[in-house]
């Protein structure tokens, strides 16, 4: 009896048990796909229908703009089709897809242009109706349109100006643009009501954003926001029912950075995500990529955004950005997780790395330095060093110093821009031309990588100039004289021109030499022992000059050279002694001078400083020094290499008439001419100054 009852109770154990296995492997039993099927609808449209072995649900969905795709995700489903792919081509419909993995079946719905969808679930079937996008004309009426409940501008704490727009679905959405140095917002399909659109003066909030201008119209909603003039960046993000627009002031170099960095060189494609899950869109990305992207366990939360036509890569920053992450990318594999997560761990990375470097071993290593002196390139690598006290704080020059690894590396940091480690060293040898760095192999390896970039030769101009000065004068003189001489004896003058002994009348005569002109002289009364003589002149000269100088030199890249040819001139001074006054003898340069230092500028145009001179020794003073006439440019200039460029020019005219004569007699008509002297005189110079650099090619084959 009781051996009966022990079996009967063994049964039912095993039964019980059996029964416990079959209903728990039923409870983690997947969900199959067993068919897919399609059917024409009238009106264009396309019914796709999935059946399962179970009761369906919604499943989760997106759909990508270009390329033009709807995306099922069936999530603890297994495929049980024949064929993981079908081909349809029809009504815009190319293939439909099934791919298994990760206990998870995704449905790829292949378009040839974009559709609209809608999902339905009933028994075991789902339902994806295809239609075409509905024109304008087709769309319901405004007062049926989607509208914006609100408009708000605020300040954050970090100065930026925070446009936040309530909207009445969260199926609205917004594009976002930058034109003309302002930014605007366009809603589609959406309206606004009139109390709303308006234009709003955020002036004295102080942010960068000065004025917002709403405006409905054609089925649309527009948002511009107006900056103020100083560089600005935006980003944008739309969750739920609310969309954010931050606007912060930068600097002009982070724009010319965040320009920089906005280019992007992925494939572009179109999202159009309404509150979905970020670790889906990440999928989404890494299978249109088909790069890795593994994301952390605190990558969490739901996304919605719109995105046409951009970047994948772009997309990736806006879809981290949105949620506070940030990535890392080594090779074909990007890391997904928050950015103060990937901050910590580039920072332990850094101090792994600084403490293996303090225990790396030295070598020394030899450099030949070529092209350049030892000693600048030793300049290079040092950088500027600033003494600081143990405290921190100046200390009459006295260098900080330290006792271990760890410490040098800091005062190293602390004290210096060098390039070397904090336990590295350089030293030169003056007479080879060459560096002693003693340094862990990586940092060597750096620091030869740059002394070869630095250690190149330098190119070298020739420079030509050219100083012309050229005149041209013009001197007429008419005159006539009458002279009242006695009888002359034999050592006496004649009416020829030669010296009288006494003069009875003003002497008219020409201020000309005889040898410049023409000189005529006759007697017109000759009364008891006086003459009376007439001598008449006329001279003209003409005298054209051109003097050239034409220094030349040739001079480095970046390097001051002068050249200069000229005289001493010696002139006395007075210096104070004791007592009495010593003479002094002091020289002054009258010299053609050419200084220059040009820069050749990656162009191969050469920006030069010049400083010409050209002075030359005048005429003497009534306390007999010399005048010095000094012609002297100095400028910065930009030219192409052989181009001649005039730097500059100095014209001189000076033209005279003038009339000497007696008084009443000189104004006598017919006779008038016998009593007065007229004198022409024109002069003209002018000073032009050319250079012309050039620069010297050469070929030179660089060994380290």
């Amino acid at each position: 009896m009781k051996a009966t009852q022990g079996k009967r109770d063994r049964l039912i154990r095993i039964l019980a048990l059996t029964l416990l296995l079959c209903a728990a492997r039923n409870a983690h039993a997947q969900t199959k796909l067993l068919a897919i099927d399609t059917e024409h609808h009238p009106g264009g449209s396309v019914l796709i229908k999935l059946q399962l072995d179970s009761h369906a649900v919604i499943p989760s969905a997106f759909a990508l703009e270009n390329p033009a795709r709807i995306v099922l995700d069936l999530f603890d489903t297994q495929s049980e089709l024949a064929q993981p792919e079908m081909a349809i081509n029809t009504r815009g419909l190319t293939s439909i897809q099934a791919i298994e993995a990760n206990r998870r079946t995704r449905v790829l719905i292949i378009l040839e242009r974009e559709l609209s969808y809608e999902l339905r679930a009933h028994e075991n079937t789902i339902s994806v109706l295809l239609k075409e996008k509905r024109e304008t004309g087709d769309m319901p009426a405004a007062d049926d349109l989607p509208s914006l409940t609100g408009i708000d501008f605020q300040r954050t704490p970090d100065g930026a100006g925070r446009i936040v727009v309530g909207l009445e679905d969260a199926r609205m959405t917004a594009n976002v643009r930058e034109e003309d140095h302002k930014i605007v917002l366009t809603f589609p399909d959406a309206g606004v009501a009139p109390q709303l659109a308006h234009t709003l003066d955020v002036i004295d909030f102080a942010t960068p954003v000065q004025m917002l201008e709403i405006s409905g119209r054609e089925r649309r909603v527009r948002i511009t926001v107006f900056p103020g003039p100083a560089p600005f960046e935006y980003a944008s993000w739309q969750s739920g029912k609310q969309f954010v627009l931050d606007v912060r002031a930068t600097s002009s170099s982070q724009a010319k950075n965040r320009t920089k960095n906005r280019e992007y060189g992925g494939q572009k494609l179109s999202l159009n995500f309404q509150d979905i899950p970020i670790r889906s869109v990440l999928q989404v990305l890494a299978e249109f990529t088909n790069i890795n992207i593994v994301a952390g366990d605190s990558v969490q939360g739901n996304v919605t955004l719109r995105l046409n036509n951009v970047p994948w890569d772009q997309a990736l920053d806006l879809v981290l950005k949105s949620k506070g992450l940030g990535k890392r990318q080594e090779g074909n594999i990007i890391q997904i997780m928050p950015q103060s997560e990937i901050n910590q761990f580039e920072k332990n990375s850094l101090e792994a790395q600084l403490s293996l470097d303090e225990i790396e071993p030295l070598q020394t290593e030899i450099i030949q330095i070529n092209y350049t002196r030892a000693e600048d390139i030793k300049t290079v690598l040092l950088g500027t060093v600033e003494k600081i006290a143990a405290s921190g704080n100046e200390n009459d020059g006295v260098e900080q110093t330290a006792t271990t690894p760890q410490a040098a590396r800091q005062v190293r940091q602390e004290t210096t821009q060098s390039l070397l480690s904090g336990r590295g060293h350089i030293s030169i040898d003056v007479r080879t031309n060459q560096l002693i760095l003693i340094e862990t192999a990586k940092n060597s390896e750096k620091i030869k990588a740059l002394i070869k970039k630095l250690d190149v030769p330098v190119k070298q101009v020739l420079i030509e100039s050219r100083i012309v000065v050229a005149n041209n004068d013009f001197t007429r003189e008419l005159g006539a004289r009458l002279v009242s001489n006695p009888t002359p004896t034999p050592a006496s003058a004649s009416p020829t021109g030669t010296t009288a002994s006494w003069n009875a009348l003003v002497d008219l005569g020409s201020t000309l030499a005889a040898a410049a002109g023409g000189q005529f002289g006759f007697t017109l009364i000759k009364a008891g022992n006086y003459l009376l003589d007439l001598e008449l002149s006329a001279a003209q000269i003409e005298g054209r000059g051109e003097i050239i100088s034409t220094p030349r030199l040739i001079t480095s890249d970046q390097t001051r050279a002068a050249i200069k040819q000229g005289v001493q001139i010696p002139y006395q001074s007075a210096a104070a002694g004791t007592g009495t006054i010593i003479p002094n003898t002091v020289f002054k340069e009258a010299v053609l001078e050419l200084n220059v230092t040009p820069h050749i500028t990656p162009e191969d145009t050469i920006l030069m400083e010049l400083l010409i001179k050209k002075d030359s020794p005048g005429l003497p003073t009534p306390s007999g020094q010399i005048e010095i006439d000094r012609r002297e440019i100095a400028t910065t200039v930009q030219v192409d290499n052989g181009e001649t460029v005039v730097l500059g020019g100095v014209y001189e005219g000076t033209k005279n008439n003038v009339t000497d004569k007696v008084p009443f007699l000189g104004d006598l008509p017919g006779l008038g001419f016998l009593f007065r002297r007229n004198t022409v005189q024109d002069n003209k110079k002018e000073l032009l100054i050319f250079i012309t650099p050039k620069i010297i090619k050469q070929q030179t084959t660089l060994q380290h």
